[in-house]
């Protein structure tokens, strides 16, 4: 820190300063933020075939009944799952921007709300329903 502060007064390395600074910001938001925290209730889901909902409508472009989840982990405030509909398929980006609350069951894991919802990276229409969570995974 100490050098932190040195650099910041020196005109000369002042810019790496403020980037160094804000990576830092970063790293620790990303690490102590929700979706951090839930990324490691999500881990038991990794591999199970699971039906996705969000805002209480199927997932688009999932004509498939079910989608595997291949990976769980978080940048920022967001939540990212990477999905696949089957081995050797590509993959596909879910992912919950600044996820609220969350419940997790066996078979079930609910985020209650999320400042918004992506998939394949389009940004999903919110429902007018109250009560209806931003984003619902059953194992099948």
């Amino acid at each position: 820190m100490g050098a932190l502060a040195v650099a910041l007064f020196d005109t000369r390395s002042r810019s790496l300063a403020v980037l160094f600074a804000f990576i830092c910001f970063f790293l620790a938001g990303t690490t102590f933020s929700r979706a951090t925290r839930f990324k490691d209730s999500l881990r038991p889901f990794v591999t199970r075939t699971v039906r996705i909902e969000v805002w209480g409508a199927r997932v688009p472009d999932a004509g498939l009944p079910a989608l595997e989840i291949v990976s769980v982990s978080s940048f920022g405030a967001g939540l990212l799952i990477r999905l696949r509909s089957g081995p050797g398929s590509p993959q596909v980006l879910l992912k919950i921007a600044q996820p609220a609350s969350l419940m997790v069951r066996d078979d079930r894991i609910e985020i209650s709300d999320a400042a918004y919802v992506s998939f394949a990276g389009r940004k999903l229409q919110r429902t007018a329903m109250k009560g209806v969570p931003a984003l619902t995974i059953v194992h099948v």
